[in-house]
């Protein structure tokens, strides 16, 4: 089991790997490391079963009418990069804090 200092550890390298985090797509090789790498921190540090783990994994980081849109239409395009930077905003705003 994890002791506090651990755990805080692991959270704040989530935070520092975000950095990494330069395109907004939840496409990018970059964005699916650091998505992969925070699944596994939130197993480490809370559990498989935990809250936290499970409300992350509810977060979509794209819009679902990303899916069924044109790629070049714009709408499609603006609606995926609102809804990624709502889910990686409300990540950092609520997940950790």
């Amino acid at each position: 089991m994890l002791n506090k200092n651990e755990k805080i550890k692991f959270l704040q390298k989530i935070l520092a790997k975000s950095e990494n985090v330069i395109v907004e797509s939840f496409d990018d090789p970059n964005f699916k490391i650091w998505k992969n790498l925070v699944q596994r921190t939130f197993i480490k540090v809370f559990g498989r079963d935990s809250t936290e783990f499970e409300h992350f994994n509810e977060l979509n980081f794209y819009s679902i009418d990303f899916f069924t849109s044109i790629y070049d239409d714009n709408d499609g395009i603006a609606d995926h990069l609102k809804c990624f930077k709502e889910d990686f905003t409300y990540f950092f705003n609520k997940s950790i804090y």
